[in-house]
């Protein structure tokens, strides 16, 4: 596909200049011309083009120059740059101009069949470069992005990859990870290590793992880690390491802590409901209760005690005769039309 590519000639010699704009927008290219050094220089500042084909003996200065600025320039960096000559020819001019940045050098004369299979070559180069640069770009903004501690572990044991946030959770930046990978373990709670180094050793390719630990952050806090790893294998079934996926969950170690301590204080209080059962000592005449310290106390107090219950004050029957024989048979009576209302 040629319809959005341009490319910048630039050549003292109007009849070059121009013949070579007639081949290229023939095969389809768009095309600006410049006939100094300085207004080619200008002009790919300007447009941006795909790929400059540089003259290098110019009137103002020599296009090894141009070369030079154009990529000295930082956002020039996807522009191609082809160096072409019918006077420095040698091999000592070509070296030089390709040791300068450029992408090519075409030494004149040059079949047109030959220069646009150049120009095609290395504009199939910067297509691709585009689009590795495109996927390099999804990949880091969709890796460096995530809010969890990620990074891919080589067979080797080397760090490939490390995401940023390695340093929001354990304070450490990511390039000390990839530097000393030993201090993946180093970080690791001393009563969880041999949990952690036991998972990795006996990691099996075909499979995820999943295990929780404890960290201790470079300002000597305590973080609890949930930790996921699975294999990595390339399209023909290569083992190329492990993706790991490490989560801060010191929060809801907490929300699941603070569970706990309810559940167990729920459980306390549940042992400690007050409840009456077995043997309950009580005197004949008095009719105290004695506890299991050997203490008598009275009925109404020792229940309180071990129940629930509360109390109000009455008389029964038998009392309101033996208490007060004179008025029972009337007091009673009157009880008794009470409970059937």
């Amino acid at each position: 596909m040629t319809e959005n590519n341009l490319i910048l000639v630039v050549d003292d010699s109007p009849t070059v200049l121009h013949g070579t704009c007639r081949i290229l927008q023939k095969a389809g290219y768009e095309t600006i011309e410049a006939s100094t050094g300085m207004d080619g220089l200008r002009l790919t500042i300007e447009h941006k083009p795909d790929l400059v084909l540089l003259d290098v003996v110019l009137p103002d200065i020599y296009g090894y120059e141009v070369c030079r600025r154009i990529k000295s320039e930082a956002n020039l960096t996807g522009t191609l740059v082809i160096l072409i000559s019918s006077l420095d020819t040698h091999e000592n001019h070509q070296t030089q101009g390709l040791e300068i940045g450029a992408d090519g050098y075409i030494a004149r004369p040059v079949s047109n069949r030959n220069l646009l299979a150049h120009i095609k070559s290395l504009l199939r180069l910067k297509a691709a470069e585009d689009n590795l640069r495109q996927s390099e770009l999804k990949f880091r903004t969709v890796a460096d992005f995530t809010y969890d501690w990620e990074y891919w572990i080589a067979p080797d044991a080397c760090i490939l990859y490390m995401s940023p946030s390695s340093e929001r959770i354990t304070g450490y930046q990511r390039d000390e990870f990839i530097n000393n990978p030993e201090l993946l373990i180093d970080i690791i709670h001393k009563d969880d290590r041999y949990t952690v180094t036991d998972h990795l050793n006996h990691v099996e390719p075909s499979d995820v793992h999943i295990v929780d630990f404890r960290i201790i952050t470079r300002n000597g806090e305590e973080r609890w880690i949930a930790h996921q790893c699975q294999p990595i294998f390339d399209d023909g079934g290569k083992f190329l390491g492990r993706r790991v996926s490490n989560r801060d969950i010191t929060d809801r170690k907490f929300l699941e802590q603070e569970k706990q301590n309810l559940i167990d204080d729920l459980q306390t209080a549940l042992s400690e409901v007050k409840k009456l059962s077995g043997f309950l000592p009580i005197c004949s005449s008095c009719k105290k209760i004695r506890d299991d310290k050997g203490y008598w106390s009275e009925v109404e107090r020792y229940i309180s005690e071990h129940s629930e219950a509360e109390f109000s004050h009455g008389i029964c029957p038998d009392c309101v005769r033996k208490l007060y024989p004179e008025i029972a048979d009337k007091v009673l009576g009157r009880m008794e039309m009470d409970e059937k209302k």
